[in-house]
Parts: C-alpha cells; sequence; structure tokens
C-alpha cells in the first residue's frame, strides 16, 4: 500500500514537470503567442493562473511526500516499540511468541534448537546499585547475546531476566558456537573493574535429539533445564546435575555400553599463581568450550566440581571414547598456540568394559577418576 501511494505521487510529479516544460516550450518558441501574452493583460493574468495552480500541485505532491515520510518514521517507531524491549534493546516478548507462532500447530522440524538464559544476580545488582545500574546490565547482556546471535539464530527477551535463543536448520555446532560467544564475551565483561559482574545459566533443547513434537515443548524442555543444577560458569550441568544422571543407573545393573572419561585441568593452581584468578577461570571456560564442542552426538558431559568434568557415554565404542579424547587434545593444543593465553594442561581417565569387578555406574566413575589421578 506504501509503495503504490509512492508509485502514484511520482507518476503526478512527472506529469506535472511533463506539463510545465511543454508549456514553457510552447510560450518561448512560438513568437506571436509571446508577444500575445506580453500585450494582453487578460491572457496575461490566465497563464499567471494556471502557473499558480501548477505550483499549488507542486506544493501538494511534496507536501504528501513529506507527510508519507513523517508517517513512515512513526510507523518504525511504533514498530519498534511493539516488537522491541524497551530496556533491552532486543526482540521482546511479543516478538517471541510471533516467532513461535511460525511452528504451532503442525509437526516440529528436527532442525530447530532453543537455548533459554536466566541472568542469574540482577536482583542483587538491583539491591546493591540500584535499578537503573540494574537496567544497564540487562541492556550489556542483550548487547552480547544479540552479537553473539548474528548468522546464527533469533534472540529476544523473553520476559523479566530471561531471555530466548531460537535456532532455526541449525545443528549442535551452531548451538555450541552461540554458547561459546556468550562466555567468552560475558568473560571479557566481568574482566572489567567498574562494572557488576553478569551472572547467567543455560537450558538447551534440540529437536533432533529430544522425543518433543511440538515447539513449546521444546521451550519448555530448555526452560526446565534452567535448574540450579546448572554450573554458572560454563553453562554445563554442575556435580548435582551430573548426581542426576548418574541416578539414573543406581540400584540396577549397569549396562554393558557405558563408558566414562574424567578429565582434570592439571594446571589450575599454577595458572592461578602466575596470572590471577580471573585467567584461571578463563582456562575453565575455554575448557568447558571444548569438552561442549568435542561432546556434539559423542556424550553428556558435566562439571563435577572444581577443575574436573565428567563425561559419560551411552552406546558407548573405543571409537567414540578415542574420537572424544583426540578431539580435545587438538583443541587444547589449538588453544595453547595462541599468544597472551595461559596453556591448558589436562589429564584425564577412561573406564569402559572392565569385566565384572566393575558392576555399577558409581564403580566405573571412581575407577576413571583414580585413572585420571595416575592410580589404578
Amino acid at each position: 500500500m506504501k509503495k503504490k501511494f509512492e508509485l502514484i505521487k511520482t507518476i503526478q510529479l512527472l506529469c506535472f514537470m511533463a506539463v510545465t516544460i511543454f508549456g514553457l516550450w510552447v510560450i518561448f518558441n512560438d513568437h506571436e503567442l509571446y508577444q500575445m501574452v506580453g500585450r494582453n493583460a487578460s491572457i496575461r493574468t490566465l497563464c499567471i493562473l494556471l502557473w499558480v495552480v501548477l505550483a499549488l500541485c507542486y506544493v501538494g505532491i511534496f507536501w504528501d511526500f513529506s507527510t508519507n515520510s513523517s508517517f513512515k518514521k512513526d510507523y518504525r517507531e511504533l514498530d519498534y516499540a511493539v516488537h522491541n524491549d524497551l530496556v533491552a534493546g532486543i526482540a521482546n516478548r511479543y516478538s517471541c511468541d510471533a516467532m513461535i507462532a511460525k511452528y504451532v500447530d503442525r509437526p516440529l522440524p528436527d532442525n530447530v534448537g532453543c537455548i533459554m538464559l536466566d541472568l542469574l544476580n540482577l536482583r542483587e545488582i538491583n539491591d546493591k546499585y540500584g535499578h537503573l545500574k540494574g537496567n544497564d546490565t540487562i541492556l550489556e547482556f542483550s548487547n552480547i547475546l544479540h552479537t553473539a546471535s548474528l548468522g546464527l539464530c533469533f534472540v529476544g527477551r523473553n520476559g523479566g531476566n530471561k531471555f530466548m535463543a531460537l535456532f532455526e536448520d541449525c545443528d549442535e555446532t551452531a548451538l555450541n558456537t552461540f554458547l561459546s560467544r556468550v562466555n567468552h564475551a560475558v568473560e571479557v565483561y566481568n574482566a572489567k573493574d567498574d562494572v557488576p559482574r553478569i551472572e547467567y545459566r543455560t537450558g538447551r533443547a534440540y529437536s533432533k535429539d529430544e522425543h518433543v513434537k511440538t515447539i513449546n515443548q521444546l521451550i519448555g524442555l530448555s526452560d526446565r533445564r534452567l535448574t540450579p543444577d546448572t554450573d554458572r560458569m560454563t553453562g554445563f550441568a554442575n556435580r548435582a546435575g551430573c548426581d542426576e544422571i548418574i541416578n539414573q543407573y543406581l540400584d540396577k545393573p549397569m549396562p554393558e555400553d557405558i563408558g566414562c572419561i574424567m578429565l582434570d585441568i592439571a594446571n589450575i593452581r599454577e595458572i592461578n599463581d602466575k596470572s590471577g584468578r580471573l585467567e584461571g577461570n578463563r582456562a575453565i571456560r575455554q575448557f568447558g568450550d571444548i569438552l561442549r564442542e568435542a561432546s556434539v552426538k559423542r556424550c553428556f558431559v558435566g562439571r563435577n566440581g572444581g577443575t574436573k568434568f565428567l563425561a559419560l557415554f551411552e552406546a558407548c565404542t573405543e571409537e567414540k571414547l578415542n574420537g572424544f579424547i583426540d578431539e580435545v587434545t587438538e583443541r587444547v593444543e589449538a588453544y595453547n598456540r595462541m599468544d597472551g593465553i595461559a596453556p591448558i594442561r589436562f589429564v584425564y581417565g577412561r573406564a569402559f568394559h572392565e569385566g565384572d569387578k566393575v558392576t555399577q555406574i558409581n564403580q566405573l566413575i571412581a575407577l576413571s577418576d583414580r585413572r585420571s589421578r595416575g592410580e589404578n
């Protein structure tokens, strides 16, 4: 409708310009008519009236263009106000609902992913620094999410301190890339001295790997995973989350195809002493990102406390275990070649197909833990 209006007004302007140019050409090229206009007051008055009418038409057309431009600006501002959160500056709950509505009442494709993010310490910031600083923190976190989402996903503020990232036509790599970008940007922001720290947790769900049939179930699942069982630093399941996974195998015979690898950052104390705890936290986050990338389609990974991480393999094979360790080693070596960072050294212990003496999940995990410390 807007384009049609602009087209009509442009055609009108061109027609009036053509009439004006033609009229001037006729007058200046017809000597008799030119003399008549100069001598005859009535004809001169009539010409003046015609030129005034043409001038008014020009004014009317330009006024229409100006009014339409103003309307478009007002519409853009109204559209921004409707679809964008006034504090966060990114898509608001209305826009999130509009994205979700695309998948309502139809089967969910297997390439849709969702990550819910929860800003944990917003109330603490509001209480300590005031609501203006709290709003600034929301805006900073929103900017981080927006930058991390470029080329990957839709991001919006889903209300309060919750944010939603919705991935279309995605895979595990896209989900991991987004989380890695967010982790890195938050780490850089928290390194500043004059700002309150950002603490957050995540919950994720990928339609290909979950038994969900609708978009609402997918989002609900990722939201439920925003639990206290999430480690704040890495976004992995924490010790309680690991225990929840382990508990599924307690009090029953352990399947033969369960494998376990315990990994530990061996030089974290050295990093803390030499470069400070911020650099130590950076190493933990980076190692977490490496494990996240290596675990895709292979295993569950959780932070089992301190610098220890648990990788639990279902439908395990030696190839899966070897592939995981090889990729972790390769990525750590690539990271260590970077300038200006504290290199990471890690150790690991693995347990799989250990015979009749290891019949419980706890025994399998304990064995891999002892092996990570060089014990038998």
